[in-house]
């Protein structure tokens, strides 16, 4: 009778083990399912040269976007040794306009490159170097009405991340993410 329980007891603790697996694996892949442009909702993509609005109080337009090797970054050489020569690095060129007045500032810290299974994030000491006129440690950046500024947005992408795809990295598609106030996709 102790055996039967026993039997019992794991053959439940398998079952609950293998729904929450089940559970978890689903709530992932929905996840990039969605990120992907798959959720079935219509997404707005930007394209290179389209201007966004962005919080009311911003206009940003993607002005350009390559793919370099490490070691043709122009960045202090303390900055450009944290990383992998043989990885590279995604630069993306940002036009920003302030529409109004408000004291809102820009919120350079809202961007991250998304691709179907992955995300890059910003790397902060190669911002500040490729943008000498941003104060170093700032999140965001004060402009006054009707200001322009461009911005080069860094992101290193690791070749342990995209082994498979390394040498279609040029085709990959990749986004612009800002994400402070709503996804806005840029491509």
């Amino acid at each position: 009778m102790k055996g039967r329980y026993r039997v019992i007891l794991t053959l439940a603790a398998v079952l609950i083990a293998a729904g929450l697996w089940t559970w978890r694996f689903l709530a992932v892949n929905r996840h990039y399912h969605a990120l992907a442009g798959g959720d079935g909702a219509e997404d707005t993509v930007y394209g290179i040269g389209d201007t966004v609005e962005y919080g009311g109080a911003f206009s940003i337009r993607v002005d350009s976007f390559e793919i370099l090797d490490n070691g043709d970054l122009d960045a202090a050489p303390e900055h450009l040794s944290a990383l992998q020569l043989e990885d590279r690095t995604a630069i993306v060129r940002i036009t920003v306009t302030k529409n109004d007045g408000s004291d809102t500032a820009f919120p350079i810290s809202d961007f991250t490159v998304h691709g179907s299974d992955f995300r890059l994030a910003t790397y902060w000491d190669i911002l500040f170097d490729l943008n000498p006129g941003i104060k170093r440690d700032a999140s965001r950046v004060l402009m006054r009405e009707g200001e322009s500024r461009t911005f080069v947005l860094p992101f290193p992408i690791a070749r342990s991340l995209l082994t498979s795809r390394w040498d279609r990295l040029d085709s990959l598609p990749l986004y612009l993410i800002v994400s402070s106030h709503e996804d806005i996709r840029l491509q």
